[in-house]
């Protein structure tokens, strides 16, 4: 496994030797070694594609569902005035995604 000495700054490589890196009061190099692998291993889990895609599915699925509550709830209110500036606004198709944060949980 590559060592991260040397990818981070020195001002960084301080705030990991400090008290006051992230809440904890020591985190060395080999410990952050040891959590970049564990992360390493998370994001190349078998299937993680196919979950981080049924995710995706679920929250259209979700997002639809909820435009077409709100659409309800505005014929209902506007009577029979149509709100046609909704037309279409709960038939969405994903069009990409980003992995944008890892919760992971590490033993201390």
């Amino acid at each position: 496994m590559p060592s991260v000495q040397g990818r981070f700054s020195e001002e960084t490589q301080e705030r990991i030797k400090s008290d006051s890196f992230y809440g904890q009061t020591h985190i060395s190099l080999s410990a952050i070694e040891a959590r970049l692998e564990a992360l390493r291993d998370a994001l190349t889990l078998p299937g993680l594609e196919a979950l981080l895609e049924g995710a995706v599915e679920a929250r259209r699925q979700a997002l639809e569902e909820e435009r077409r509550r709100m659409r309800a709830q505005l014929a209902l209110e506007e009577g029979a005035r149509p709100a046609t500036w909704l037309a279409g606004s709960d038939d969405l198709a994903p069009g990409s995604f980003d992995l944008l944060t890892v919760r992971m949980l590490y033993p201390a």
